[in-house]
């Protein structure tokens, strides 16, 4: 039982504990005590990174559209280019328009003439072909709820 038995109450850590000196005794007993803990560790999975757990796990949980804003989000500075990349940010996707957060009044309304905005979609597109929207909607930051 993983109880603590001060205070009657569960918890999960001391049955991690508990399963880690059990597991030691029966390794003490088979190997003997002075190599018990080093046969612990050479049973253990090697160490990997946080992140890429995440991301394994997150591919399994997330559909592909939100894996493919996610990869958009961080090739973001190299396609949009610089000085552009410091005052904009793509927020969302949502019903074939996304979302460009500007942060600067000049650039906003240099974003917004057509030519730029359709430059924009096709750097887009040549990068994360498989994003699905149509049109660019640049908005000053903070505008969006």
């Amino acid at each position: 039982m993983a109880y603590r038995h001060h205070t009657g109450v569960f918890d999960p850590k001391f049955k991690k504990n508990q399963q880690r000196r059990d597991l030691e005794d029966m390794l003490g007993e088979w190997y003997g005590e002075e190599f018990a803990a080093s046969e612990i560790t050479c049973r253990t999975d090697q160490p990997c990174k946080l992140g890429d757990m995440l991301d394994a796990i997150l591919q399994d949980k997330l559909n592909d559209q939100t894996m493919q804003l996610i990869e958009l989000r961080e090739k973001w500075d190299s396609i949009i280019g610089t000085p552009l990349n410091k005052f904009t940010r793509m927020v969302n996707i949502r019903d074939a328009v996304m979302t460009v957060e500007v942060s600067h009044p000049a650039f906003l309304m240099e974003l917004r003439k057509k030519g730029t905005t359709e430059s924009c979609i096709q750097r887009i597109k040549t990068h994360c072909p498989a994003l699905e929207f149509d049109s660019i909607s640049f908005v000053p930051a903070g505008k969006i709820r």
